[in-house]
């Protein structure tokens, strides 16, 4: 009876050790330095829209600024814009978006590394407010 147990046991402790398939399934690890930055902004505003990139270039190490102008379709409606930074090479993402006048419609910023959304912010202006964006996000 004894013996049984015992190679019951034994049994037991060797495969509660054993590591599983898991642990054979490791997630693929990319690169810093290969990493894809995809920026999304879009508008509700009809007609005509440009707002102000603000960001941190680590290339120059220093804040950047551009203006960028919405194109829209045959119908009057706004175009998404995408801005792609291919092989990045940096962990943080420091910026902000903003439109300089006080329109109540609304602007979106989607942030994709390597093709995952990792920050999606709607904000509208006011009477009184611009409508700003402002993104820090630290790559994994």
């Amino acid at each position: 009876m004894r013996k049984p147990l015992l190679l019951l046991f034994i049994s037991l402790i060797v495969f509660a050790c054993t590591p599983g398939a898991q642990a054979d399934a490791e997630e693929e690890v990319i690169p810093i330095a290969e990493t894809d930055v995809r920026f999304e902004f879009s508008t509700t505003e009809p007609n005509y829209d440009e707002v102000e990139m603000v960001y941190y270039d680590h290339t120059i190490d220093a804040f950047r600024d551009s203006t960028l102008v919405f194109n829209y379709d045959n119908g009057g409606n706004p175009l998404p814009l995408i801005l792609l930074w291919e092989n990045h090479g940096f962990k943080y993402l420091r910026g902000e978006i903003y439109r300089n006048n006080f329109s109540p419609a609304e602007l979106n910023v989607k942030i994709f590394v390597n093709d995952t959304e990792v920050y999606n912010e709607t904000e509208a202006g006011t009477p009184n407010q611009f409508a700003r964006i402002v993104w820090d996000y630290t790559i994994d």
